[in-house]
């Protein structure tokens, strides 16, 4: 095991102090100033945080872990950078995260028709219509009635290895809706209703990443503000890439998050929408 692959599963394991002191060994060595000090004081702030916890003033987790972790990923891929040749620095700057997937897509869909069996089933509570989709004119067209903040999905059935790297990447738009908190994005690794994951932007210009598990919701990223997202045309691309024990999050080619990968539920996987609103996806593809 290499040092950047030691890093990734050190974070993956959560032992974020022995990262940190990997990477503040390394840029010492390196005579890298900058980045030895961006380290201590990710060390101080991590530090900070665990007097926190310990004190009950934040709970275990959460955003702020979740910031570190992300920060210790960031230092890790310039720590890989500086360990390559001029060469391979030039390509790495250019694509920052590579996922290593085959050469074409395992499913590539253009709603032409149903070939890939989406639900398309109406969504209802006793009497009362929940959400609504169909295929029309090459779109999936995903509409959802009820104003409360939880979800709806649309989704087809996809076995895929979970040993191996992959990419989900979709098109989606927002055609009306009824408040800015509304939002789409996309859903996998499901099981249920109860047992999902899902990656969402809203209206407001924010992101969320969090998976349900037995019903209660894991956060892996509570909503924030991203530039990346497109609020002008209201249509955003949204790609998910699984590279070894990492998740990394990009919205229209911008990423936007990383963090430890977790284990897929089930084989659903499609998109999600939540309050009130009305989408279109012209877009959907999975590599593995």
């Amino acid at each position: 095991m290499n040092q950047i692959e030691e890093i990734e599963q050190l974070v993956v394991q959560n032992e974020y102090a022995t990262a940190l002191q990997l990477l503040l060994l390394f840029f010492s060595a390196q005579e890298q100033e900058e980045l030895r000090n961006d380290t201590l004081l990710l060390q101080a702030r991590f530090n900070e945080y665990r007097r926190k916890v310990f004190q009950g003033i934040l709970r275990e987790g959460g955003t702020e872990l979740n910031q570190i972790s992300l920060s210790i990923l960031e230092l890790k891929s310039k720590m890989a950078v500086l360990l390559q040749s001029p060469g391979e620095q030039q390509t790495a700057s250019e694509n920052a995260v590579e996922t290593h997937v085959g050469d074409g897509p395992i499913l590539k869909e253009d709603f032409l028709d149903n070939r890939n069996q989406w639900d398309l089933k109406p969504s209802t509570q006793g009497d009362r219509l929940i959400s609504v989709s169909r295929l029309q004119d090459g779109r999936l067209i995903f509409e959802r009635f009820a104003e409360e903040a939880s979800n709806s999905f649309e989704y087809l059935h996809l076995k895929m290895d979970a040993a191996r790297d992959f990419r989900i990447q979709t098109k989606i738009g927002f055609i009306a809706f009824d408040s800015p908190q509304c939002a789409a994005g996309l859903y996998w690794g499901a099981k249920d209703s109860a047992n999902y994951f899902q990656f969402l932007i809203s209206m407001q210009g924010q992101f969320l990443i969090q998976y349900k598990i037995d019903g209660g919701f894991c956060v892996l990223q509570e909503w924030t503000a991203s530039s990346s997202i497109d609020l002008e045309t209201r249509i955003n691309v949204m790609q998910l890439d699984r590279k070894a024990h990492l998740y990394h999050f990009h919205i229209n080619g911008q990423l936007v998050f990383s963090c430890p990968f977790v284990s897929f539920f089930g084989d659903r996987i499609g998109v999600s929408i939540q309050r009130r609103v009305k989408v279109f996806v012209d877009e959907f593809e999975v590599y593995s």
